[in-house]
């Protein structure tokens, strides 16, 4: 009876809202607009290898906004999707011991009602089927990041921090977010993933925001 439903509630595409078929995520203007770059987009923040999902495009700055500030969960987990399926085309056996996350100062959270970073982790832990590691980091409420000027953002740092007590035991993490501008947040993330004893912590996001551009 699945053709009865998709009748009278055809499948459409999670981006535009488009009629597609079934089986399908996006629409083909949608799935050309966010394409994935052909390779994978592989960038160093002092001792944390991060994967960008996305080229930096209009298209795909709108779409991650789109899921970031207006909860449309479907995007997430869609995107949460396509960087399970990323780590496993360039990384056959991803070597993680566990899926963690950038944190959101509590207030905001409680705020919006969800956490993109952790939302898009719990996607990618149960896709590759490794645990998701929460309560390893926390933020403190300062000025909204994105609100910030790349020089700004780095003066004042990411405003994390370890939870008192967590200790880690030679965990080889994947921390995941949803936009990198200047990478201070992930950066200090990592150092702190490490001095709290994970071995090693390697990158994921949605998008590398390159500073020079404007659309």
């Amino acid at each position: 009876m699945e053709w009865l439903g998709d009748l009278f509630f055809p499948p459409r595409c999670l981006l535009c809202g488009q009629v597609v078929e079934t089986g399908r995520k996006l629409c083909t203007r949608c799935h050309e607009k966010y394409r994935l770059s052909p390779e994978k987009q592989e960038f160093t923040l002092g001792t944390i290898t991060v994967i960008s999902l996305f080229r930096d495009s209009e298209e795909s700055r709108r779409g991650v906004n789109k899921a970031k500030f207006q909860g449309d969960s479907k995007t997430l987990e869609y995107f949460g999707l396509e960087m399970a399926k990323m780590l496993r085309d360039c990384c056959p056996d991803p070597l993680f011991d566990g899926v963690t996350f950038v944190p959101m100062p509590t207030e905001r959270q409680k705020n919006r009602g969800y956490n993109q970073a952790e939302v898009l982790a719990r996607v990618v832990a149960r896709e590759l089927g490794v645990p998701l590691i929460s309560n390893l980091l926390e933020k403190q409420d300062i000025l909204t990041q994105h609100n910030l000027s790349g020089s700004m953002r780095r003066k004042r740092g990411s405003g994390c921090r370890l939870i008192p007590g967590v200790r880690l035991q030679g965990e080889r993490l994947l921390l995941v977010d949803d936009i990198c501008t200047t990478g201070t947040t992930l950066q200090e993330c990592g150092l702190l993933l490490r001095q709290a004893g994970a071995s090693e912590v390697a990158g994921i996001v949605l998008l590398r925001r390159q500073k020079d551009k404007e659309f």
